[in-house]
């Protein structure tokens, strides 16, 4: 009652019409009203004798199918819609309607990917096209399949948009205005950093936190497991917690561990595939991220490319451009099954240096995931190893995660450490600058690279002394950088080596041709 009288009177949907109900959101939310189903229209009437304002059953909507009617609310609605925010969002999901009639978000309703028709998917194009760039698009959508969370994640994307994964979370109107404007601090923050030893360093990761819905609930009954606490473990969240759902992020900031590291979910402040938007929207997307992962603490940050989880390969500027505007402590890639290329290594930026890192998902049965880990086992001597193990959490808990890094450990005899992810990527940097002295010392010890490329192997020496003394000076970030740097110009002298090595070798291989070919020639004045 008391929210009625602050109301100008009822909007009412038509609940044969599930697209009714999406219009009648968005009448609700300009025209001050109360959203009702006809059902409910003459009791609340009687209650509170509001009129009805919009009645979409007896309306010239009720004449237009439901791509008709949201080309129509573009053109009749939108104008007076906010322009920062986009809803998609199932006919029959309530818990954030609140949030979009506050908010006066334009929303709307059509299947995706494998279960949208050609129209269906030409009228969600004509939305996210007429809508500005940069916005996030909160809710969800039925995903039986999962090729519907591909198909709108790359139209999004394309679109310069983000998606904020949230349907089922009430009261956000309440949520978002508690607590804002406030920086986090995590419990694992500065947590000490580990000497490099020849062990394999692994991460044990709880993904999905992008997902707001999953955030407040499957993860909740993860966060009350009592492994929790005993062993480390990465926790993803979206960094927009901050002002979207403040008091949620606060009951497990509050309540976490020093063995509790948050990181940023996909990829960054919402849910986008990086080299599906453009350099410029990417640009701006991960300035827009930066403030975000700020203000929640976050250092590392996870990317997908597409979903369903498998290797995409990632370009360089892309990673570059996440390296140069967040400088992150470490760059987590995928959902991916098993690593197929490269499964580690060092991005670089204009300015700084960033360790990258594949993901592995333990998606079906610890025998599985040992099986596909002992394959890629490298011998004791090898040098230390990283592996990022990602649990899936729809089908196991964090104590089958802590039993199948046992296991490993048991196969390994031992050398085995799980850490955090700031630990994991300052332990990755250690050995991506031993790796630049390592091959400085081979590039050295060869008379004839230390006679031919002197102005070079100058250069890397002095960037490897630079990247020691920052790395003394806590400044892991460049000191990173001029590892990187040094360590391209000893592979420059390397690929210059073989290059020159290779034009002898033709060379001495022309020359071999033109004697034999002079050795067969006859003899000046020989018979005919």
């Amino acid at each position: 009652d008391a929210y009625a009288k602050r109301s100008n009177g009822t909007i009412v949907f038509d609940s044969t019409r599930p697209e009714s109900i999406d219009i009648a959101t968005m009448v609700a939310a300009q025209q001050n009203g109360i959203l009702v189903g006809s059902d409910l229209v003459a009791w609340l009437r009687a209650r509170t004798r509001l009129p009805v304002l919009f009645d979409y059953a007896s309306s010239d909507w009720a004449s237009l199918d439901a791509i008709a009617a949201f080309d129509r609310a573009l053109r009749d609605l939108y104008p007076s819609s906010a322009t920062t925010l986009l809803a998609i969002l199932p006919p029959d999901r309530w818990a954030i309607r609140d949030y979009l009639v506050a908010t006066r978000t334009f929303v709307f309703y059509f299947p995706q990917g494998a279960l949208a028709t050609p129209f269906e998917a030409a009228a969600t194009r004509r939305i996210l096209h007429a809508t500005p760039r940069g916005i996030p698009i909160l809710g969800w959508f039925r995903s039986p399949t999962l090729t519907e969370e591909n198909s709108f994640v790359q139209l999004a994307s394309g679109e310069g948009k983000f998606v904020v994964g949230v349907q089922d979370v009430p009261n956000l109107s309440v949520l978002t205005a508690l607590g804002r404007n406030e920086t986090r601090r995590q419990a694992s923050s500065g947590a000490a950093p580990l000497p490099l030893e020849d062990k394999t360093y692994v991460v044990l990761a709880v993904p999905d936190g992008d997902n707001i819905d999953f955030a407040a609930g499957r993860m909740q009954e993860l966060w009350s497991e009592p492994v929790r606490g005993t062993i480390p473990f990465a926790w993803s969240l979206n960094p927009l917690l901050v002002e979207l759902a403040p008091p949620l992020l606060d009951s497990y900031y509050g309540s976490a561990t020093p063995l509790d590291q948050f990181i940023a979910a996909p990829s960054g402040a919402g849910y986008l595939y990086p080299d599906y938007a453009s350099a410029d929207d990417l640009s701006s997307f991960v300035s827009f991220s930066k403030r975000y992962l700020d203000a929640s603490d976050m250092d590392v940050v996870w990317l997908l490319n597409a979903f369903t989880a498998s290797e995409i390969p990632y370009t360089s500027g892309r990673l570059a451009t996440y390296v140069e505007g967040i400088h992150p402590n470490g760059i987590v890639l995928d959902y991916d099954d098993q690593p197929r290329t490269r499964d580690a290594w060092v991005q670089a930026g204009d300015q700084t240096a960033t360790p990258v890192v594949r993901s592995t998902h333990f998606w079906t049965t610890q025998e599985n995931v040992l099986g596909k880990l002992e394959a890629a086992t490298v011998p004791a001597d090898s040098g230390p190893q990283f592996l990022w193990l990602t649990i899936y959490t729809f089908r196991f808990d964090l104590q089958d995660g802590r039993n199948v890094v046992d296991a490993l450990s048991a196969r390994l005899g031992g050398r085995l450490q799980v850490v955090l992810p700031d630990q994991f990527f300052g332990l990755m940097r250690q050995d991506f600058l031993r790796t630049a002295q390592d091959r400085l010392r081979q590039v050295e010890a060869n008379p004839l690279e230390s006679f031919l490329f002197t102005t070079a192997l100058a250069s890397a020496r002095i960037r490897l002394r630079d990247a020691d003394a920052l790395v003394a000076a806590g400044d892991s970030g460049r000191a990173a950088d001029a590892a990187f740097r040094g360590l391209e110009e000893l592979r420059g002298i390397a690929a210059t080596e073989a290059l020159l090595l290779s034009i002898g070798v033709l060379l001495l291989a022309g020359l071999v041709a033109f004697l034999a070919t002079r050795s067969r020639r006859p003899a000046s004045g020989s018979a005919q």
